[in-house]
């Protein structure tokens, strides 16, 4: 397994954290993206994002946060 640039780094790629305000949320996934732009797994990554239920950032993608009940209807832009 390629050895990942976000290891340890999670909250990061979280799509919300408590308290934060949406400048906070906006510049940690500026820079959790522009570590996933360096990764060497990138493609791993991407291939195991699930799109109805991952959110956040993941493969070097930000990922929408979409409510649970609409989650089972989403499908993958």
């Amino acid at each position: 397994m390629t050895a990942r640039a976000c290891a340890g780094r999670a909250p990061l790629f979280d799509a919300t954290i408590h308290g934060e305000t949406e400048r906070q949320r906006d510049r940690r996934h500026a820079y959790a993206l522009a570590i996933c732009d360096t990764c060497p797994a990138l493609h791993d990554c991407r291939a195991s994002i699930d799109w109805r239920r991952d959110d956040g950032v993941l493969g070097g993608i930000l990922l929408p946060t979409i409510p649970n009940k609409r989650r089972r209807n989403w499908r993958q832009p």
